[in-house]
C-alpha cells in the first residue's frame, strides 16, 4: 500500500491566502515541483492540464487533486497548496476548495497513480483528519496532519 508520507515533503506544502484561477494554482504548484525535482515546470503544468481537460479534478468537500502523469518521471511527487480563501474550480458538487494536492506521476507507473488518488481520498474521507488539515496554520502542521492519519489508517 502507498503511503502518503512517502510522498509527501513539507518543502512542497504551501498555505495561501488566495490564488487567482485554478491555473494559477496548477502553475504555482507545478513550479514549486519543478524546482524541487530539477524538471521543466512548463512539462509538468501541460500534463496537469490535459488531465483537468478530460474531467474537473475537484472532487467536493473544498477538496481538488489535480495529477498528471508524464514518462521517465520516477518516483511520484506530491504538493500540497492550503488555501484562507476559496478558489472557484468547477469541482464535480460544484463547491469552492481550499485544499489542493497535485501529484506528479511516472506513465509507466499506472498502479502507482491510481493508488495514490486512492490513498489521498481514503485519508480525506475521514471527516476528522479533513477538519484538521484545513485549519492548520502552518506547512509543518499541514504535514504534521497527514502523516498522522497515514499512520492511523
Amino acid at each position: 500500500m502507498i503511503s502518503i508520507k512517502d510522498l509527501i515533503v513539507p518543502e512542497l506544502i504551501f498555505i495561501k491566502d488566495r490564488v487567482e484561477g485554478k491555473n494559477a494554482a496548477f502553475e504555482y504548484l507545478s513550479r514549486r515541483i519543478a524546482g524541487y525535482r530539477k524538471k521543466d515546470a512548463a512539462i509538468l503544468l501541460q500534463a496537469v492540464r490535459e488531465r483537468e481537460k478530460k474531467l474537473s479534478t475537484g472532487i467536493g468537500l473544498g477538496i481538488a487533486v489535480p495529477h498528471g502523469r508524464i514518462p521517465q518521471w520516477g518516483k511520484t511527487t506530491l504538493s500540497v497548496l492550503l488555501l484562507k480563501e476559496p478558489l472557484e474550480y468547477e469541482a464535480l458538487d460544484g463547491e469552492p476548495v481550499r485544499l489542493i494536492l497535485l501529484f506528479i506521476s511516472d506513465k509507466d507507473k499506472p498502479c502507482e497513480h491510481i493508488n495514490v488518488l486512492s490513498r489521498i481520498s481514503y485519508i480525506l474521507s475521514e471527516s476528522d483528519c479533513l477538519e484538521r488539515i484545513l485549519k492548520s496554520t502552518s506547512p509543518e502542521g499541514l504535514y504534521k496532519s497527514f502523516v498522522e492519519y497515514d499512520d492511523l489508517l
